[in-house]
């Protein structure tokens, strides 16, 4: 196993702290301080993802490589982060994009529940279909797309920073886990 992903299933609590302070700034203060919020989740999602490519390279073999790979993802986080708070309009349609997916999760969840079957192809193109819709709409709704996706991401990392410790939501790699059997 991974050790980044040993790391997330042995200690969840530090995860859900971070979502559980994070999600209400984000849903009620994301229009308020769009730029510092849409930066702090491009450079979470860029880091994470640094993180985790890293992990499954195999840079994670000794303490070194750990925190050489982490000090790497951080730098380029803290500066894609400062990119995108220069370029608000960029960062607009990255919220859209973003914002998006999670709505394209968020419907394929009630399609699963409704329906009581799922199909990976399904996920990948509610996902999908739902991001590149918020990626366009975010241009032509910028007050209304900032409002909204800040919103829908505030509250559901909220809502799953409170799963971590409570439970009773299943996380998206057991779902994706589900879909491939």
């Amino acid at each position: 196993m991974f050790a980044f992903s040993s790391f997330t299933q042995k200690y969840p609590w530090a995860f859900g702290i971070i979502m559980i302070i994070g999600g209400p700034i984000i849903a009620l203060f994301g229009q308020r301080f769009f730029p510092w919020v849409i930066a702090g989740i491009v450079s979470i999602v860029i880091l994470m993802g640094a993180i985790v490519s890293s992990d499954v390279l195999g840079f994670h073999n000794t303490n070194m490589s750990l925190g050489i790979s982490i000090g790497v993802a951080a730098l380029i986080s803290i500066f894609v982060g400062w990119l995108v708070m220069k370029t608000v309009w960029v960062a607009v349609g990255i919220l859209g994009l973003i914002g998006g997916f999670f709505l394209g999760s968020l419907i394929y969840t009630m399609f699963l529940a409704a329906f009581a079957t799922g199909a990976l192809w399904a996920m990948v193109t509610f996902s999908t279909l739902c991001a590149v819709g918020g990626g366009f709409l975010s241009f032509r709704f910028a007050k209304q797309t900032v409002r909204f996706f800040t919103s829908l991401i505030g509250s559901y990392s909220f809502m799953r920073g409170l799963s971590y410790f409570f439970g009773g939501y299943p996380g998206e790699s057991i779902i994706f886990k589900s879909l491939m059997e």
